[in-house]
């Protein structure tokens, strides 16, 4: 009878541990399980672009959501911009012997250039994991939408062309130049996305004002390599510095003549030299009148410009330099000011 009942007990102290057991295996099978979007990386294959947000639970889970919703959203906007300016771009249109001129005159138009931005939408997957105290929110965009949207900017800049057809043929090589600046800042924009459109899709694709856009262009590069300028100075003091001033005009990419002259630079300058050791220190007190073909003054320049050197001509011509470097500067700020000017007021762009 002791016998039976000891193994009664047995059994029954088994059976106890077999309940539990399988008590604990219920309770872990129906905790929850992340997601795997919570850990896994960016998928090239796939056919969307996602990322992932996260907050911390401490404020209370509907504010925490709101962040994180929000942090996949932004995050989502970085990596679709991101991919955009990884891609190559037309930008650095190729331009053979481009003159320094020239490359400061379309670094400043690139500068008026509207980054497209391609809208992202809201995060619609979120995950509160309790045990991290942390809310997960995902948020994730067709690949193919983004195809679409940049098709659909591309094709309103090719539009947008249009707008710029009775560009001036008439006047000074300045004039003309003024008169196609404003159609820049597009063909700059529509060459770009047309690029990053192009490395999305893996081939070429033609557009209905190509030929369009490649004539302004080419009629731009024409018109700065023809810009004239002449030399007029205001003092026979002054007029000892034309040849070297001149000549560091004409490394500016201008063409230097008096014959036709699409500006005049009435000039004066006031020289002081002085020596440091081994060195001659030039200092030029430069003011100068940029007065176009009808007589008007479009611009002025006024500074003090140094230059050093063991030579007493190279530093003038250093000093030269700097005076002519400048000058060029306010002939591509008065030239974008300008395009600027005519967009907002005619296209209000």
């Amino acid at each position: 009878m002791k016998k039976a009942l000891f193994l009664f007990v047995l059994s029954v102290w088994g059976l106890s541990g077999c309940t539990q057991s399988m008590v604990n295996e219920n309770e872990a099978s129906l905790k929850k399980v992340a997601p795997s979007w919570i850990v896994s990386t960016q998928d090239e294959d796939s056919e969307y672009l996602y990322a992932k947000g996260q907050a911390p639970l401490d404020e209370g889970q509907a504010d925490a959501t709101e962040q994180a919703k929000a942090s996949a959203k932004q995050n989502l906007a970085a990596l679709v911009n991101g991919r955009m300016q990884t891609m190559p771009s037309t930008k650095q249109i190729a331009v053979e012997e481009e003159t320094p001129f020239e490359s400061k005159l379309r670094k400043a138009i690139r500068a008026e250039v509207k980054g497209y931005q391609i809208t992202v939408p809201d995060a619609d997957t979120v995950y509160v994991d309790d045990e991290a105290n942390t809310v997960f929110a995902l948020a994730k965009i067709p690949k193919a939408a983004i195809d679409d949207a940049m098709m659909e900017r591309l094709q309103a800049l090719d539009n947008q062309l249009t707008d710029y057809l009775h560009v001036s043929g008439k006047g000074s090589k300045l004039n003309q130049l003024l008169s196609i600046l404003p159609a820049m800042p597009t063909i700059e924009a529509r060459a770009d996305l047309k690029a990053h459109l192009e490395n999305f899709k893996g081939e070429s694709i033609t557009l209905p004002h190509d030929q369009l856009a490649e004539l302004l262009q080419k009629r731009m590069n024409t018109l700065v390599d023809q810009i004239v300028i002449n030399l007029d100075a205001s003092t026979q003091e002054t007029a000892a510095f034309e040849t070297a001033f001149r000549k560091a005009l004409a490394s500016e990419g201008f063409n230097m003549t008096a014959r036709k002259p699409d500006l005049t630079f009435k000039y004066f300058i006031e020289a002081n030299e002085s020596k440091e050791e081994t060195l001659y220190k030039v200092s030029l007190i430069g003011d100068l009148e940029m007065i176009n073909d009808l007589g008007v003054t479009v611009a002025t320049v006024s500074n003090e410009y140094q230059g050093m050197n063991e030579m007493k001509p190279e530093a003038t011509g250093a000093a030269l330099m700097a005076f002519a470097d400048e000058a060029t500067d306010t002939i591509v700020k008065t030239s974008v000011d300008y395009m600027n000017k005519v967009n907002q007021l005619n296209y209000n762009r």
